[in-house]
């Protein structure tokens, strides 16, 4: 049966409990979760048995991040906030059709994880034209290191994460063009920052994104 998550605090919720699942586990333990993006939007009739291997859905989408390509993991073509534009019954990359107040509802409805890369078994796949680094296992809620959240959305993820080791900073906004969006600069959180301020002695960490509800 497929779960359905409609406000913020259970989307996180999911996460706090659950940790970060590869789609092979979510289908395997009957925990679908709908609207959730680990590892992507899932619908019913997604995945087919019969036709499908689910050991290709053993992994979890994301990208290693150092001091030498936040922009790019960020504003990049097919970086996180483009990644945090898709909604679930969209044709990808859409978002340069939605007027700006919208494409800024669904970024400030984002949340980066980060997971130092130590505690994963990565392999990096190469997918029409861009790299990304594959976690090839679910991931346990206590070994997401860091949650970058927008503001409007620190208090509810500090109570949803308050039993578990994860640094949630203060994260502010900045104006910035994105991937593909002709409509201007468009006000985000500022992720950037916080990155810079953790990969400055030479840090590297797993990103995954995650799409929050448009309101609690």
């Amino acid at each position: 049966m497929t779960q359905t998550l409609n406000s913020i605090s259970e989307r996180l919720g999911s996460y706090a409990e659950l940790g970060i699942k590869t789609l092979a586990e979510l289908i395997e333990e009957d925990i679908l979760i709908d609207g959730s993006s680990t590892p992507g939007d899932f619908c019913e009739g997604y995945f087919d048995p019969e036709f499908d291997d689910i050991e290709e859905l053993r992994n979890i989408r994301g990208y290693l991040i150092s001091k030498d390509n936040i922009n790019e993991t960020l504003y990049g073509r097919n970086g996180f906030f483009s990644v945090a534009l898709e909604k679930q019954g969209e044709a990808i990359n859409r978002a340069d059709n939605l007027p700006i107040p919208e494409l800024e509802k669904r970024l400030k409805n984002s949340a980066l994880l980060l997971v130092r890369p130590d505690k994963l078994n990565i392999n990096q796949r190469s997918d029409n034209g861009y790299d990304e680094d594959l976690a090839l296992h679910s991931i346990a809620p206590e070994d997401i290191d860091h949650m970058l959240i927008d503001k409007s959305n620190l208090h509810l993820a500090k109570k949803t994460f308050s039993h578990l080791p994860t640094s949630i900073p203060v994260i502010g906004k900045t104006n910035s063009e994105i991937y593909q969006i002709f409509q201007g600069p468009c006000s985000v959180p500022d992720y950037a920052q916080a990155l810079k301020d953790l990969t400055a002695n030479g840090d590297v960490y797993w990103g995954h994104v995650i799409r929050l509800p448009s309101s609690e």
